[in-house]
This record gives structure tokens, C-alpha cells and sequence, in this order.
């Protein structure tokens, strides 16, 4: 089995609304052909105050998870994707490309990492 990671940092784009972001996990997740089981979406500040101004997003799924963070003051917002289904990265980021007009994405491939089994 392999785990994939990947990051996706999006400059120029503002995710400033919780429905903005579970549409975005929802195209994702269609994309990648993905099986949904749970979801959370926290908006920042919090009623008590903590954190900055933001969304946090968080989708598991049977292959593992993806989880959004957005800083729409700063137009930026990353993408970090969990899976042990077999994604191409580059397609993620030609999706995204499309998805938001006039958004620039730097990929980095954190790592892939083989399971075996021991025998």
C-alpha cells in the first residue's frame, strides 16, 4: 500500500466562508473519486476569540483525508491532501487552476511512502 501527501498553496484566492470550502472538499472529492464519512469546518476568529481570520475545513474519507486552511486577508489558502488512492498531483493543480480564476499554486510533494507487509 503507498501513501501519498501533497500541498497545495494557493496565492490569490480568498476561501472566506465555510461554504466555500465544503464546495470546494465536495469538487475533490469528485475529482479523486474519493469516498466521504465525515466533515468538520471551523470558522476563525472563534466565538472565544482564538486564532486569526480563516476557514479550516476537514474532510476524512475511506482513503484518508483532505484538510483546507484559508488566510482570505492574506488571499492565500493551502490544501494539504492524505490518500492512499493513487493521485497525480498535476491534475489536482490544473483542477484548481480552473476552479479559481487568476490563482497561483505551488505543489509540494511531501512525500510517498510504501507499506508492506510483514512476511
Amino acid at each position: 500500500m503507498e501513501i501519498r501527501k501533497t500541498n497545495f498553496d494557493l496565492f490569490n484566492v480568498k476561501i472566506d466562508s465555510s461554504e466555500v470550502a465544503r464546495r470546494l472538499l465536495e469538487a475533490l472529492m469528485k475529482l479523486l473519486e474519493l469516498h466521504p464519512h465525515g466533515s468538520s469546518c471551523f470558522e476563525f476568529p472563534t466565538p472565544w476569540n482564538t486564532g486569526g481570520i480563516g476557514i479550516t475545513a476537514i474532510q476524512s474519507f475511506t482513503e484518508s483525508y483532505i484538510v483546507i486552511d484559508s488566510w482570505p486577508e492574506h488571499e492565500y489558502a493551502n490544501v494539504h491532501i492524505c490518500s492512499c488512492k493513487s493521485y497525480v498531483s498535476n491534475s489536482i493543480k490544473l483542477f484548481l487552476n480552473e476552479y479559481f480564476e487568476g490563482v497561483k499554486i505551488e505543489v509540494q510533494e511531501l512525500e510517498t511512502v510504501t507499506l508492506k507487509e510483514k512476511g
